[in-house]
């Protein structure tokens, strides 16, 4: 798959992101799922609120949901 340079940030929904980590790592769709909510619940946890909502404000809105699914 060829990747093409973009200039900036594009939002890229959760089913995509999800669906692309998948097919990059060899996870199944629930474990990228699990991993992707694991991660940002770290963030969460090490950031804080304040910046962890700020962090999150930059995605998707369905990002917010993965983290509160792991925790």
């Amino acid at each position: 798959m060829e990747r093409r340079r973009r200039q900036g940030a594009h939002p890229v929904d959760v089913a995509t992101f999800i669906s692309e980590l998948s097919e990059r790592t060899g996870l199944t769709g629930d474990d990228a799922r699990a991993g992707t909510g694991a991660v940002l619940t770290v963030l969460r946890e090490t950031l804080g609120q304040e910046d962890f909502g700020h962090l999150i404000g930059q995605l998707p809105a369905d990002y917010a949901g993965l983290a509160d699914a792991a925790g």
